[in-house]
């Protein structure tokens, strides 16, 4: 009885799945109003703007940042001048 795949079919498979893991993942979407900040090994490498970008997965970690002004309302308080 022959077995329904064979080894080097095997292989492509694996290796195509961890390609495109490996692409997937490498794409990073920064929106309008957002930033990007980029780590690598822990330690700051850059900022992305808006748009698509590249990192290198595994190896560098992005940050969204939120840069839309935010509201903040404080109650009135009796101050001593």
């Amino acid at each position: 009885m022959a077995a329904p795949f064979d080894i080097d079919t095997l292989i492509f498979i694996f290796a195509a799945v961890v390609f495109a893991v490996l692409a997937i993942k490498s794409v990073f979407i920064v929106r309008p109003f957002e930033r990007g900040i980029v780590e690598r090994f822990g330690k700051y490498n850059r900022t992305l703007g808006a748009g698509l970008n590249i990192v290198i997965p595994f190896v560098e970690l992005v940050y969204r940042v939120d840069m839309r002004e935010a509201l903040l309302d404080v109650p009135s308080q009796e101050v001593i001048t």
